[in-house]
């Protein structure tokens, strides 16, 4: 409750304090340490007048904020530095999550904690983004398998020999489709310097990110909650409604994504224009997975987040979301292979581990998902 909406944490602030007086502080540490929102926290406590408790929290976490607010410099001067030199050679670029979002949605860099930074170029531009890493930032070639078309997955990922934060070049924000990565740089606009996404744009690529991530977690709640008490009046009167009908093939997460967030953060509904009542069963299957708890087995972790791929993809495509699996296991295994100088043998029972519970838990979903007339794509 503490990362919902300030409207949600309004109205649930006498829960909030109870459940405040019975917590145990190493526990709720443990959590929002494990999810990646201990510097979030302390503030939305404060906020609640729980002051005891968001001081308990600050003086725990204390090295960790000084070490993130050193790791932040790091990432925006690197960030600014490489959107500079892309648009100075005709590349438009766009910051995905990042710094520059932790900036305007908590007032720091360092607040929405980060390993990476994601840029969003257009599909013409990926090779020529990553030949400039490459030549003038000192990135290593990206290691991700392409498909027969010669596209990656999502985007290039590409690491740095001095231990810099990794570099992920984006071509699309979902695998569903194609074309609106670049739709969202067709309608973003440049203020102060910096480019930024139309406001609609911008939410609609936080639920997906929720939504392709499997619904895992409270992170990205914390962001969308955030973003909505930052920017939710900027939303127009038509919300995403444009998108999805733009790009229809994005409805199922997206609506899926903004019910849950509905749900665990208060994300109002109405102004999104999603027609939530039109979800199918597989939406609401989907939906039921949503996991703010994640527990430490990652191969099942790994495969629920298939499963969500599979019941939110358009018509049922089980070729498609094979293809898309084997081309995140051979990314993940050429990793592994340049990480142990290709002695990964015993690592790879992970990989495998991914297979079965995957196959287990579609053919569970399928069982299910059958019955309701839908056909699989061919």
């Amino acid at each position: 409750m503490a990362i919902s909406t300030s409207e949600r944490r309004r109205a649930s602030a006498a829960l909030v304090d109870l459940l405040a007086s019975r917590v145990s502080l190493n526990a709720l540490t443990s959590y929002v340490l494990g999810q990646r929102v201990s510097l979030i926290v302390p503030s939305r406590l404060e906020e609640l007048g729980l002051t005891e408790l968001a001081s308990a929290l600050e003086r725990q976490f204390e090295a960790r904020r000084q070490q993130a607010l050193t790791d932040a410099k790091v990432r925006c001067v690197l960030t600014d530095g490489v959107l500079r030199r892309l648009e100075d050679i005709g590349i438009p670029a766009l910051s995905l999550k990042g710094v520059d979002l932790s900036h305007r949605l908590y007032g720091d860099s360092a607040s929405r904690e980060s390993r990476d930074i994601d840029v969003l170029v257009l599909p013409r531009d990926l090779e020529r983004a990553a030949a400039l890493a490459q030549r003038e930032f000192a990135y290593a070639p990206p290691l991700d398998a392409v498909a027969a078309d010669g596209w990656p997955l999502l985007h290039y990922r590409m690491e740095h020999p001095n231990g810099w934060p990794s570099l992920e070049l984006h071509w699309r924000v979902h695998w569903y489709e194609s074309a609106s990565g670049a739709h969202m740089l067709q309608r973003s606009g440049v203020k102060g310097g910096q480019r930024l996404m139309a406001p609609a744009d911008e939410l609609a690529s936080l639920l997906l990110f929720y939504a392709r991530d499997g619904f895992v977690g409270i992170r990205d709640l914390a962001a969308i909650a955030a973003w909505w008490d930052r920017h939710g009046a900027d939303l127009p009167p038509s919300g995403l409604a444009d998108l999805v009908e733009t790009f229809p093939e994005l409805g199922p997460a997206l609506r899926t994504a903004a019910a849950v967030a509905a749900d665990m953060v208060g994300l109002p509904l109405a102004p999104l224009k999603l027609d939530a009542h039109s979800a199918t069963m597989r939406e609401r299957r989907a939906a039921q997975l949503a996991d703010p708890q994640p527990g430490p087995d990652t191969s099942r972790l790994l495969a629920d987040m298939a499963l969500v791929d599979l019941l939110l993809a358009p018509g049922l495509d089980l070729k498609g979301i094979a293809h898309r699996q084997m081309l995140m296991d051979a990314t993940f295994d050429r990793a592994l292979n340049a990480a142990t100088d290709g002695r990964g043998g015993g690592e790879r029972r992970v990989l495998w581990d991914r297979v079965l519970w995957r196959a287990a838990r579609m053919t569970s979903a399928l069982a299910t998902a059958r019955p309701s007339g839908l056909e699989v794509a061919a």
